[in-house]
């Protein structure tokens, strides 16, 4: 019985037996193993394995389309969206009044990069220096693929005046299934959605304070924060506490409030380097002292 082999298109060789056939595929293996270690094939690139090393890079933030948002909302609150996907939330009785809002997609301002590494587009929210009753709430969306592989704490919104300033990180979390980063602020300015620089600085405190009574003495109630570099200083950076109580430099909250109702003020704190630093709406409720009864 003869058996044909085929070696090349167009080619063929008769074998005489199977035992021949068999050692001509093994030395046809052996070569093509060989010409694969000595450069003559590869591995695809994909299939190579990961050197160990942090390949992430800063994507390149296209620029954006600079027309403005804006919506007109009042004391029952409402929504502004911008067609980037970014969208403000506006409760009911944070604004005593109408008043026109704008959302606006610039390019992020140089100072930022000593937060971190810009993720897209930075939001002008006006009016600038808009204060708020209670805490907006700010979604800004982010590329999927530019914040592959991070850890989600890595992740925030920072937020500084358009004239200039130091950039200050917003309490942020990342909502992954609509890949957007959530944050609240109680006073707009410009907000850029960032890959934090450094150890996250995070306060440890509630959204709301324990109630207080109108010329009562309240506290002292003492605000905590971890990472960053203690020691720490604090400070009310928009918004503000009841009249009569006052936040301390070493985060004490205490007094005897003047006057009932709610109140939202933007806390911040900084850490020795001034590298780190939080900020988040804390709420505080004061009520009128109940006035004694006649029988």
């Amino acid at each position: 019985m003869k058996i044909s082999l085929l070696l090349a298109p167009g080619s063929c060789r008769k074998f005489a037996s199977l035992r021949e056939v068999l050692a001509t595929l093994c030395a046809v293996t052996a070569l093509a193993v060989a010409a694969m270690g000595c450069g003559g094939g590869s591995l695809p690139a994909a299939s190579k394995p990961d050197a160990g090393t942090d390949t992430w890079k800063a994507p390149d933030v296209a620029t954006p389309d600079p027309a403005p948002v804006t919506k007109t909302l009042g004391a029952e609150g409402g929504a502004v969206e911008h067609k980037s996907g970014a969208k403000l939330k506006v409760p009911a009785g944070a604004l005593p009044a109408d008043v026109d809002l704008t959302v606006q997609a610039v390019p992020p301002p140089a100072q930022v990069e000593a937060a971190g590494a810009p993720l897209g587009a930075a939001l002008q929210l006006g009016p600038e220096g808009q204060t708020f009753a209670a805490p907006v709430q700010i979604a800004v969306p982010v590329d999927p693929a530019a914040v592959a592989g991070l850890d989600p704490e890595e992740l925030q919104i920072v937020l500084a005046p358009s004239a200039g300033g130091e950039f200050v990180g917003l309490d942020t979390i990342y909502d992954a299934k609509n890949s957007q980063l959530l944050a609240e602020t109680t006073h707009f300015s410009i907000a850029v959605p960032v890959k934090r620089k450094g150890p996250p600085l995070v306060m440890q405190l509630p959204a709301t304070l324990p109630p207080a009574k109108v010329g009562e003495v309240f506290g002292p109630l003492d605000l905590k924060a971890t990472g960053g570099k203690a020691p720490y200083s604090w400070s009310v950076n928009g918004g503000a506490l009841p009249p009569g109580l006052a936040l301390s430099p070493l985060g004490s909250v205490s007094g005897v409030p003047a006057q009932a109702g709610p109140f939202a003020a933007s806390v911040r704190v900084k850490d020795t380097g001034a590298a780190s630093c939080s900020k988040r709406p804390l709420r505080s409720t004061s009520m009128a002292r109940p006035t004694a009864s006649r029988r």
